[in-house]
């Protein structure tokens, strides 16, 4: 066995899966949004033991238009109740930054009782890992709960980029992206161990996280 998955067999212990699912928005055959559909598909969601995300890429949030989101975070929310976590997207919006941009819809969504989940924008692609994470973390102070952040595919969308592997390692250690999804903390334990590994095979190679972190979110 080598000494990577040795590490990552240590760490396993006991706990419970947290699923979120993105929820579809449906149209009638006319064009509109057919809304009462869509409450039945976030109930769904719901009862199968799901938290239930909205205005993500599945439910064509990208598309609508800002009223059309709140609409959705409306009808979600009053299906779910006041108590039921519920997240949605969050998608820049023109202001004079991107900070700017996301603050709005950051704040739309926290007044519902959402977590924001910030959907990547075409102000992020070309940027370096460094700059990146700082745009993520100007981004992530305008929220007073802590937000997500999702990687989405440029072939499912135009906005969307794949990050590399410096670029995901600078956002596990911006400090408002503390509320990680479970693949995020499964990359940051692999990341420790194979630090750890490196350490014990190199006694001089660096074991440090990347310059400018903060803290660990784990």
């Amino acid at each position: 066995m080598s000494e990577p998955l040795e590490l990552a067999w240590g760490r396993l212990q006991r706990r419970s899966p947290h699923g979120i699912a993105a929820t579809l928005l449906p149209y009638r055959s006319s064009g509109e949004i057919d809304w009462p559909a869509f409450e039945r598909l976030v109930v769904r969601t719901s009862e199968a033991g799901l938290d239930v995300a909205v205005n993500m890429d599945t439910g064509f949030g990208d598309l609508l238009t800002p009223e059309e989101r709140q609409a959705a975070l409306d009808v979600a929310r009053a299906a779910l109740g006041p108590a039921a976590r519920l997240y949605a997207g969050a998608y820049e919006e023109p202001a004079p930054s991107p900070p700017e941009g996301y603050a709005r819809p950051i704040g739309a969504i926290e007044k519902r009782g959402g977590v924001p989940v910030i959907v990547q924008s075409r102000a992020m692609h070309g940027l370096g890992p460094r700059e990146k994470a700082q745009l993520y973390a100007a981004i992530a102070a305008r929220s007073e709960r802590g937000v997500l952040g999702f990687e989405l595919s440029p072939r499912f969308a135009a906005h969307g980029e794949i990050w590399d592997e410096e670029t995901f390692a600078r956002l596990l250690d911006v400090p408002d992206l503390e509320q990680l999804p479970g693949a995020l903390r499964l990359a940051r334990n692999r990341q420790r161990g194979s630090r750890q590994a490196a350490s014990r095979r190199d006694p001089s190679a660096r074991t440090d996280r990347p310059e400018g972190s903060r803290r660990d979110a784990a």
